[in-house]
């Protein structure tokens, strides 16, 4: 018969074993319910950075989309067409040059450099060729009624002519280098088949 230090001794190391075999299954199940709590988070964690990330993505795509195309800048439209630079810069000078012959030869010359344009129409040709002289002849005329009236108009015409025929026409000029100017903004998309030039 055990003695009762033994007895003692054996209900001690019972309840020992007891309190282990149920602190296993909890500590396992409480170290299981953090791993699920920590991959919860991860995935928590991973779709809120991936929706932030497509979030981001479709930001960008479409600020890109938004991002206006545009028309070119005049120093790359100036480089890509060089002669309608040319013809354009000739007609709008001539409107500054106050000195005869020369606004009348600059006008004229950039008239016909306009002809070789490859991407204006042949109304836009026309324009910077007979544009300013037709501009300058009505301008003409208009003073000539201005000033004598249209009982004295004939007479009149050569003094109108005198007076103004050279503000008309570098006016004339300076219009038809801004219109031809807009139009070369347009690109070549106007182009016409060269029969029809």
């Amino acid at each position: 018969m055990d003695s009762p230090r033994q007895v003692l001794q054996q209900q001690i190391e019972r309840r020992r074993r007891k309190h282990l075999h149920v602190g296993e299954p909890v500590g396992a199940a409480g170290l299981k319910g953090d791993c699920g709590l920590l991959r919860a988070c991860d995935r928590h964690a991973g779709m809120a950075g991936g929706v932030a990330i497509a979030v981001a993505g479709r930001t960008g795509r479409a600020g890109l989309r938004k991002a206006p195309i545009g028309r070119k800048a005049p120093a790359d439209l100036a480089r890509e067409h060089k002669l309608e630079t040319v013809a354009v810069l000739l007609l709008g000078v001539s409107a500054f040059i106050f000195v005869f012959p020369f606004w009348l030869v600059a006008a004229l010359v950039g008239g016909v450099v306009a002809i070789s344009s490859q991407i204006w129409t042949l109304r836009d040709k026309w324009v910077g060729l007979a544009g300013p002289p037709v501009i300058a002849l009505v301008g003409t005329i208009v003073a000539a009624l201005i000033i004598g009236g249209r009982g004295h108009f004939v007479g009149s015409v050569p003094e109108a002519f005198r007076l103004y025929v050279g503000y008309c026409y570098r006016g004339g000029s300076l219009l038809c280098a801004i219109y031809l100017a807009l139009q070369a903004r347009r690109g070549p998309q106007r182009r016409q088949p060269a029969w029809r030039r």
